[in-house]
C-alpha cells in the first residue's frame, strides 16, 4: 500500500513537471520568474523550414593565403638582403609557390630563412639555381581549412540570429560544405540572400570616455522608455534605434555595438558587454 501511494506522488509530481514546462508553448510565461519560460524547439520533421547545403570556397581562400604569405616573404627577403627575382603563384589554391631567384647561393639564403621563420608552416620541396619550390605542410593546410569552415559556420550563425530562428542547425558536412538548417522558416530565397551576402569589416576606434557600466545604463534605460529589446527585434534593427535613442547621451560620432561571448549561442545571450 506504501508503495502504491509513492508511485502515485512520483507520477502526479512528474505530471505537474510536464505541465509546467509545456505550458510556456502556450502561453507567454517570461514574467513570471521562477516559471521557466523557454520553448519546446521542433525540428524541420514538425515544423518544416528550410534546409540548405552550401559551399565553403577553401580554394580561393587559401589562395589569399599564399598571395599574402608572398607579399610577408618579399619583405623579409628584403630585410636580410636576400634578393629574388619574384614569386610564382600558379598553384596556390593548393598551398604551393615558387620563389624565383638568380642563383644557387640566393636560393640557399632563402632556404634558410624559411627554415629559420616558418619551418612550423612552410616547407622546400625542391631548391636549384632559378627557383625554390615551397609548399604548406598538410597538417598545416589541414588546419587551415577547418578554421575556414568553423569562421564560415560562425558568420553564418551570426546572420541568421536575425530571422530569429529558434535553434537553428548549422553543421560541417565533408572537407567543404555547411548543412543549415531552419526550422519554421518558409522563406528559402530570404535566407540565401542573408548568408550569401558579402561580408565588410569596418575597424573602429573603441571610446573610452564612458564606462561599460554606464553605456549598459543609458542601453537598459532606453530599452525601458521604448518598451523594445534585442530579444524583440532583429540585431541590426534594434542597434539602428538604440543608437537612435541615445543621440545627445553619448560622445558625438560614436555608436554603441555589442560584444558577443565566445562562449554564447547568439547575440542576446552574449551581449553583456556595450562599446562605443
Amino acid at each position: 500500500m506504501e508503495n502504491l501511494r509513492l508511485r502515485t506522488w512520483i507520477a502526479g509530481l512528474a505530471i505537474a513537471l510536464a505541465v509546467v514546462f509545456i505550458i510556456p508553448n502556450f502561453k507567454d510565461t517570461s514574467s513570471i520568474a521562477w516559471w521557466p519560460a523557454k520553448k519546446l524547439n521542433y525540428g524541420l520533421d514538425i515544423q518544416g523550414g528550410v534546409q540548405l547545403v552550401m559551399g565553403a570556397d577553401i580554394e580561393s581562400v587559401i589562395n589569399t593565403t599564399v598571395v599574402r604569405q608572398t607579399t610577408a616573404l618579399k619583405s623579409e627577403f628584403e630585410k636580410e638582403n636576400i634578393i629574388v627575382k619574384g614569386f610564382s603563384t600558379t598553384n596556390a589554391s593548393t598551398g604551393a609557390f615558387e620563389i624565383l631567384v638568380g642563383s644557387s647561393a640566393d636560393a640557399k639564403k632563402v632556404e634558410e630563412l624559411l627554415g629559420k621563420n616558418h619551418a612550423g608552416s612552410l616547407q622546400v620541396m625542391s631548391s636549384n639555381a632559378e627557383k625554390v619550390e615551397v609548399k604548406y605542410y598538410d597538417a598545416y593546410m589541414l588546419d587551415q581549412k577547418q578554421t575556414i569552415i568553423k569562421q564560415a559556420i560562425e558568420t553564418i550563425r551570426n546572420r541568421i540570429d536575425e530571422f530569429g530562428v529558434a535553434e537553428p542547425q548549422i553543421t560541417q558536412q565533408g572537407t567543404d560544405r555547411i548543412l543549415v538548417q531552419l526550422p519554421g522558416m518558409a522563406d528559402a530565397e530570404q535566407a540565401k540572400q542573408l548568408i550569401n551576402t558579402t561580408a565588410k569589416l569596418d575597424f573602429m576606434i573603441v571610446n573610452y570616455t564612458k564606462s561599460s557600466e554606464e553605456i549598459r545604463k543609458l542601453v537598459d534605460e532606453a530599452e525601458k522608455a521604448g518598451n523594445y529589446s534585442m530579444k524583440t527585434m532583429k540585431y541590426t534593427d534594434y542597434v539602428a534605434k538604440l543608437n537612435t535613442d541615445l543621440k545627445g547621451k553619448i560622445p558625438d560620432k560614436t555608436v554603441v555595438y555589442f560584444e558577443k561571448r565566445d562562449d554564447a549561442k547568439n547575440m542576446e545571450i552574449g551581449s553583456g558587454r556595450a562599446h562605443v
